[in-house]
């Protein structure tokens, strides 16, 4: 991780999401509802309470990552192959997902933001109140150039 901070963000683009869920279930579709409020998942949207989780799985017996969202966890799409290796080295580290955005377009595109803790953080050590105060000169000179 190239960053100091305790926690960084990084922004993946979704593929996939012009395709239909095994269930039958249109991605377009539930983008749509989202972006524009609407079903159960835009309505979880809307008040600020959709989920967005990252899971992994095997496709085609590699590994890969799906993003589900609402309570039903239906499949928006999945993280591609060229952001793979990062997302799945560093999935341990993974603090939250904050943000999903839905642009328009035809059709529409998803890109999800994930925060993530960084492992190699080193809080800065604390400043001790005891260990700023001044120090009291009591030797020969000190005496000497008293103020």
């Amino acid at each position: 991780m190239n960053t100091k901070d305790e926690y960084f963000n990084q922004t993946f683009r979704l593929v996939g999401v012009t395709f239909d869920n095994e269930d039958g279930t249109n991605r377009q579709k539930l983008l749509e509802d989202i972006k524009l409020f609407r079903g159960s998942n835009g309505y979880d949207y809307k008040r600020g309470n959709l989920t967005v989780n990252l899971v992994k799985y095997k496709f085609e017996n590699e590994d890969a990552i799906r993003v589900d969202v609402g309570i039903s966890q239906d499949t928006l799409g999945h993280i591609s192959r060229q952001d793979l290796p990062f997302l799945l080295e560093n999935y341990d580290y993974i603090h939250e997902v904050p943000y999903l955005d839905i642009y328009y377009g035809t059709p529409y595109g998803c890109s999800v933001t994930v925060t993530f803790k960084n492992p190699d953080y080193i809080p800065e050590p604390e400043a001790n109140p005891i260990d700023n105060k001044p120090v009291k000169k009591a030797g020969f000179l000190s005496k000497l150039f008293k103020k």
